[in-house]
């Protein structure tokens, strides 16, 4: 028998025997606070409390990988956040755009610096006299399918005496009446028509010189029974009928590897000096001419009254003749270019401005 003397504060004793202390799990309290335990109670408390640290770090180790899952989503939806991170994507987004808006602006600034440029060249010559055709001047040695006038000669005034050879007349169309330049009215208005490009024979050499004698509006041309011969008449080649021309030097047209011509009627869609030189049998490629109403001081009257002036100088009212004004207008005018230049050279500044804005919130990598 073990026998024990355990004394509590109060000065009470207890015997506790062996069956008591080993198989009842008894243990004295003492102001209801457990003061002895036995070895199975000890043995289990233990197995009790290293479950309980397993499930703990069990439960430490679901809080760090939930923390990092967490994390990582934080990461993801940051970077989705800044979707402009890589390099790549901010030479695609604000690198091309920045490039083209601003190669756009240096186009429209040569192309508004060259038609000032032609401006300023046309009004010196278009005030100058005519100067008499000499083809050892004016025409290039070298064969040129689009400009055969040497470049110091490009839009002047030239005169020249000698005959229309009507039968091989040739009409380049369809074409906007010259009106609508004229007027500044929109491209989508106005008349269509035809200008005639009549070879001219000059008397003294026997050289042909294509005319362009003006446009025609397609109703007269096509139909002979809608027009009196007052607005316009068809001519037959007269070798006596010598005339004194005054014309201004002017390009062909660029075609592109274009047919132009089926090669069964005189109808052209552009003027094609190659094409055309070819269908009359000649040589060498011709000079391009306009015929105008000279009017020297036409810069001093308005476009009404030169119109006015170029219709009384021939006999009828079509072709319309060219006038000094219609040199001096482009149907894409300087004013226009200006605003074109302003607009890319605007986008441009604002592409980059805002990639720096993102670089310093710090949007971007």
């Amino acid at each position: 028998m073990l026998k024990q003397l355990i004394t509590s504060n109060k000065g009470t004793f207890f015997k506790l025997n062996k069956k008591t202390a080993v198989n009842n799990l008894l243990f004295i309290e003492m102001n209801n606070k457990p003061l002895f335990r036995s070895y199975a109670t000890i043995k289990l408390s233990n197995l009790n409390d290293r479950s309980s640290l397993q499930q703990q770090s069990s439960t430490n180790n679901n809080n760090s990988d939930n923390n990092n899952n967490s994390n990582q989503q934080q990461e993801k939806d940051k970077s989705k956040s800044k979707p402009f991170t890589s390099v790549f994507s901010q030479i695609i987004i604000f690198g091309i755009p920045a490039i083209i808006t601003f190669c756009l602006g240096i186009w429209q600034t040569k192309r508004l610096l060259w038609k000032l440029n032609q401006l300023k060249l046309r009004e010196e010559t278009l005030k100058t006299d005519p100067i008499p055709y000499d083809s050892k001047e004016i025409i290039k040695e070298e064969l040129d399918n689009i400009q055969q006038a040497k470049s110091e000669y490009e839009y002047r005034l030239i005169s020249f005496n000698g005959y229309f050879d009507y039968d091989k007349e040739i009409i380049i169309g369809l074409r906007k009446s010259p009106l609508t330049k004229r007027m500044d009215l929109p491209t989508s208005a106005g008349e269509m028509g035809y200008y005639i490009v009549t070879p001219f024979v000059v008397k003294e050499t026997g050289e042909v010189i294509l005319v362009n004698r003006g446009w025609v509006p397609q109703s007269i041309y096509e139909d002979k029974l809608s027009y009196s011969s007052s607005e316009f008449k068809k001519k037959k080649t007269n070798v006596s009928d010598i005339q004194t021309i005054n014309g201004i030097i002017r390009p062909g047209e660029y075609v592109n590897n274009m047919d132009t011509n089926d090669g069964k009627s005189n109808k052209y869609i552009a003027i094609d000096l190659l094409k055309i030189t070819k269908n009359l049998n000649l040589n060498y490629i011709p000079l391009l001419v306009d015929q105008i109403c000279y009017v020297k001081d036409f810069k001093d009257q308005s476009i009404a009254d030169t119109m006015l002036v170029a219709t009384n100088s021939q006999p009828e009212k079509y072709p319309m003749v060219a006038i000094p004004n219609d040199y001096m207008k482009f149907y894409i005018m300087p004013e226009s270019h200006v605003a074109y230049m302003v607009t890319w050279y605007s986008l441009c500044l604002w592409i980059v401005g805002t990639f720096v804005y993102l670089k310093r919130r710090k949007k971007l990598m």
